[in-house]
């Protein structure tokens, strides 16, 4: 699915304790787990960005950690973030191509 809703895709990752999500944004893989640190009690969203050039092979490029006391925090400082070529999430959103449900484990 081309496009993604800046609102749906902030309450799936918010509401539902822990995530995963994968997603393409030109020619990167975003992995996306997101979960609660009972040790710390915070929340950490650890993203992966892969090269997808090769869809058949995504190359590993480096992570990006964002860290809150909330889902919702998290989540926050994820979209306020220009992290996809200096732009920010909702910027991006019509471009996003969301991958199944079932993440491939990269």
């Amino acid at each position: 699915m081309r496009g993604v809703n800046v609102s749906e895709f902030v309450e799936d990752v918010t509401c539902y304790g822990s995530s995963v999500k994968e997603f393409v944004y030109r020619d990167k893989l975003y992995f996306m787990e997101t979960q609660e640190n009972r040790m710390t009690r915070r929340v950490d969203m650890d993203i992966e960005i892969f090269d997808n050039r090769d869809a058949s092979s995504p190359k590993y490029e480096h992570m990006v950690s964002f860290h809150g006391d909330t889902f919702v925090a998290c989540v926050q400082a994820f979209l306020e973030s220009p992290m996809f070529d200096g732009l920010r999430f909702e910027e991006i959103a019509g471009e996003v191509v969301m991958e199944s449900e079932e993440p491939s484990g990269y």
